[in-house]
């Protein structure tokens, strides 16, 4: 092995001698005293570095009497008046150094000398290497080329490009002058899954291919945050991601089901006039659902057919003397006798089907059978202006009878579609992941059907058993599945499951949440019969389904009704910025438990650091950025202010004495930059 060292000046060496190594550079490593880096004993003097000049010697007159080279820090005596260096007075004291045997007691520097020393020229120490056969320092050819005085070698240390430092990333020993070029090559170990990777990759391997980086489900809608294993497993039983949830929302289940839709339900009996919805106490067999009435059909007039989920429906004419049908099957009778359940105008809609006793009172026209043709929605303006006075005189208390009333008589109809709303009830409550496959069937038909089911369930247990029940069962509510979804069967939900009337905190009664059911019944029927009129058919039926839309909306909310709007839930300022903490935190959590992060985790305080107050005007560290999270306007760029203020006072306080607590910060905010690159798609979330 070779005996050549070159010269190293990295800041861990010994004070004693000069550590120095045998390659330019070593691959990676935790640190570099790790790295059994050979030593020197010490590091070249002022007669090794100085250049040769052929035919003199310059330094003949700066030469030490006891050690025979040029002084190294000359000091004179004041009896004698020779120069010695000063390291050889201390060792040597007593002896006779050529003045009679004097003991040297008073001595003083020597300015003058020294200025005359500091003149000469000498070689960069880099350019250097260390000879143990000979136990001295030699010119290196491929070293440092600088020559220069003295005065001016301390400056070019500073900036030479062949002075040995560490990697900030992969510990790596390296010159300064090839630093740029190892950056493009240089390895590190990725925090996560330890794997060695390329530091420019680094970004791209977080959010591409590290296995261990939390990654979304591929579903929009899907709530699901965990790492690749994890994700994998997530996608095989994903509601969102299999081929039957893109099945029509409205569609019943299958014959497989059929057991579902045959058990006992807890809605839909008829129940004598009068009397309040019976809820889910009736415990009625679906198959005792109330029959249809007959439909007559005038022959060569179309024939409008109530929407079945399961069938394909349009306007067919019957030819002339086909025998009117009797019999309809059960899912059809069921989803016509829903559909024309509507407001309080007691008016049968399309097919105007008979509903036992249940028809509207007094308007009922012929004796409860229905007319299929499309006359039979028209108003007439006596009518008309009869429910608009009548709107116009009612008080509080008739317009809360009233919108029940709307609501029993459509409870009375529900018939086997029950049994689904009470499937979709139950996962809607104790089940919160299958939320975001229910989001088209919270409007029309089944969204009727759900008020039905949550109407009983609420006069039965009441919203805090209710509630008290679901999350006993460990499905605790998480509110961002709640934003993307709309309707307002979803925000009963809501505040069923966290027991206020609103998001800023008021709690809610029995009888308050049925008014709410009661008024999202009129808006589902208002919205389906607009939706249904903006179809085909003949222009005095739209115009009756708009003037039926009208009169509702009054008969509920007064005389002079203001525009029904329920927008989708969202949050507020606040609600948002306590998620936007939450991440926060769980980035500084990660970072605490690194490695580099030891030194900055607590305020640097006097005693360890001495002096470092009177340096350091604004001092910050992890433990106090996790203080001021707590406050509700701290923000990313907060945060990007506060570790950029960590990394500058260690570049202000330990540039000079402390040079590695320098590294670690540079490689804490490296470490930083990434964690919340790999954070930034769920922070916009809940950025505005």
């Amino acid at each position: 092995m070779a005996s050549y060292f070159r010269y190293h000046n990295y800041p861990g060496s010994p004070p004693a001698g000069a550590a120095a190594l045998s390659t330019p550079e070593i691959g990676l490593a935790s640190s570099p005293v790790d790295q059994a880096l050979p030593r020197v004993p010490r590091a070249p003097s002022v007669d090794e570095l100085m250049v040769a000049t052929p035919g003199e010697d310059p330094s003949s007159l700066c030469r030490c009497t006891v050690c025979r080279k040029v002084f190294c820090d000359p000091v004179v005596c004041k009896d004698c008046e020779d120069s010695f260096c000063e390291g050889c007075l201390e060792r040597h004291c007593g002896e006779s150094a050529g003045c009679g045997g004097q003991v040297f007691e008073t001595v003083v520097r020597n300015g003058h000398l020294r200025k005359v020393v500091l003149s000469l020229r000498v070689h960069c120490p880099h350019a250097m290497v260390f000879n143990h056969a000979t136990d001295g320092w030699e010119l290196d050819g491929a070293g440092c080329p600088y020559v220069g005085k003295g005065t001016e070698m301390q400056a070019h240390q500073r900036t030479c490009g062949y002075r040995l430092s560490s990697c900030t990333r992969c510990k790596t020993i390296l010159a300064e002058r090839n630093r740029s070029s190892h950056a493009k090559g240089c390895r590190i170990r990725c925090q996560l899954c330890s794997g060695v990777i390329f530091y420019p990759n680094l970004v791209p391997h977080l959010q591409e291919s590290c296995p261990e980086v939390a990654r979304r489900c591929p579903s929009k809608r899907c709530t699901f945050l965990g790492n690749s294993n994890d994700l994998a497993q997530h996608k095989q039983r994903c509601a969102l991601l299999l081929p039957s949830s893109k099945a029509s929302p409205n569609r019943l289940p299958d014959s497989s089901n059929g057991e579902t839709v045959r058990r006992s339900i807890q809605v839909g009996q008829t129940r004598p006039p009068g009397e309040g919805s019976t809820g889910l106490d009736a415990r009625v067999q679906s198959s005792k659902a109330q029959p249809a009435g007959d439909v007559h059909t005038p022959p060569g007039k179309p024939v409008s057919v109530a929407r079945d989920p399961l069938t394909f429906h349009r306007n067919v004419p019957e030819a002339p003397g086909t025998p009117p049908s009797e019999t309809t099957t059960p899912s059809a009778s069921a989803a016509a006798m829903a559909r024309t359940s509507g407001p309080s105008t007691g008016h049968k809609s399309e097919g105007n089907i008979q509903r036992d006793g249940r028809s509207g009172g007094e308007r009922t026209e012929e004796g409860g059978v229905g007319r299929s043709d499309a006359g039979a929605c028209e108003l007439t303006g006596s009518e008309t202006q009869t429910e608009e006075a009548d709107g116009d005189s009612q008080d509080t208390s008739a317009e809360s009878d009233e919108r029940r009333e709307d609501f029993n008589t459509g409870q009375s109809s529900a018939g086997e579609l029950s049994a689904r709303a009470e499937t979709s009830l139950h996962d809607l409550l104790y089940h919160p992941d299958s939320w975001t496959t229910l989001d088209h069937s919270l409007a029309g038909d089944n969204g009727k059907q759900l008020l039905y089911a949550l109407e009983g369930l609420i006069k039965q247990r009441g919203p805090e058993k209710l509630r008290g029940e679901v999350l006993e069962t460990g499905s605790q509510v998480d509110r961002s599945a709640l934003a993307p979804l709309h309707g307002p069967t979803l925000r009963l939900l809501f505040l069923i499951l966290t027991g206020k009337s609103d998001v800023r905190g008021k709690q809610v009664s029995t009888e308050a949440l049925l008014g709410h059911i009661y008024d999202a019944f009129g808006i589902i029927v208002v919205s389906s019969d607009i939706k249904g009129s903006q179809g085909g058919g003949s222009k005095r039926l739209r115009d009756s389904e708009e003037e039926r839309s009208k009169k509702h909306v009054r008969s509920v909310h007064g005389a002079n009704p203001s525009p029904v709007s329920h927008p989708p839930f969202t949050y507020t300022s606040r609600q948002r910025q306590l998620e936007r903490n939450r991440i926060i935190r769980r980035i500084l959590e990660r970072l605490e438990k690194a490695e580099c992060a030891q030194d900055f985790r607590d305020l640097v305080s006097e005693k360890v650091a001495p002096g470092y107050s009177k340096v350091i005007s604004r001092p910050m560290s992890l433990s106090t950025i996790f203080n001021k999270v707590a406050g509700s306007d701290y923000t990313v760029s907060t945060l990007r202010d506060d570790m950029e203020l960590i990394r500058q006072n260690a570049h202000t306080f330990c540039k000079d004495s402390f040079p590695a607590i320098v590294a670690r910060a540079d490689q804490l905010m490296e470490l930083f930059t990434a964690e919340l690159e790999m954070e930034r798609g769920e922070l916009a979330q809940w950025e505005g």
